[in-house]
């Protein structure tokens, strides 16, 4: 998993508060994103770090909006490019992650539309204590070298939760979240508001309302488990 963003490797439905993950960690960091590769991970004076070498991405599903179709997933994945990507989180102090990650490596796999060298930087922070659940990202990805034009995305999102049961062994979070997207293709404003509720930690239900300026509101409801 690559070990970029909030919610890349903690993706399961308890972990996120709406139905949906965020669009800047869909479609800039395309989440769910795995491939196949080698790197080092560690612990070191209150930081978590990753450095993994990876199987780069396959440009050739890039949109002028997204870069979630060149995920390769690891099974029959192309390998003529390679990318690194490294990532440092602070974690000493319980409940506050506070990092970054760069992503770095050529997507054209040798398919005649360019190297399309891609780089994907993002800062972000999230605050978990007591009733509060708080969480911001800001993403920013070029693909320079493409034939068919070169692409430009970003996305910035603050997400705000508050459990209204934080005293008992269930969770009942209203919750808000505002997000930009900026991207070669369109920009696009979007604001999920709902309620997720975890009668256990293991079982999730969700309900919200999305706003986009431009789009229909949609009404979501959802289940989720682990396990």
């Amino acid at each position: 998993l690559n070990p970029m963003g909030l919610l890349n490797e903690y993706h399961e439905p308890t972990t996120y508060l709406a139905t949906n993950r965020s669009q800047t960690e869909s479609v800039i960091i395309p989440s769910t994103w795995r491939e196949n590769g080698v790197g080092i991970f560690g612990e070191a004076g209150g930081f978590d770090y990753k450095l993994y070498y990876m199987t780069g991405l396959d440009g050739a599903g890039f949109t002028d909006t997204s870069l979630r179709g060149g995920r390769q997933k690891g099974a029959e994945a192309l390998a003529e490019d390679f990318a690194l990507v490294a990532a440092a989180n602070y974690v000493e102090i319980p409940g506050v992650r506070i990092g970054g990650s760069i992503y770095s490596g050529d997507s054209g796999q040798n398919q005649g539309n360019g190297d399309m060298a891609t780089d994907i930087f993002e800062l972000h922070a999230e605050y978990k204590s007591g009733p509060w659940w708080v969480r911001a990202l800001y993403a920013d990805a070029s693909v320079t070298d493409r034939t068919v034009g070169d692409l430009d995305l970003s996305g910035t999102y603050v997400e705000l939760g508050y459990d209204l049961i934080s005293e008992s062994d269930s969770s009942l979070f209203p919750f808000v979240r505002y997000e930009e997207i900026e991207a070669t293709g369109g920009d696009r404003e979007i604001t999920p508001f709902g309620v997720h509720y975890r009668p256990i930690n293991q079982v999730v239900f969700k309900l919200d309302r999305t706003e986009e300026d431009g789009a229909d509101d949609t009404l979501s409801f959802v289940i989720g488990y682990v396990f």
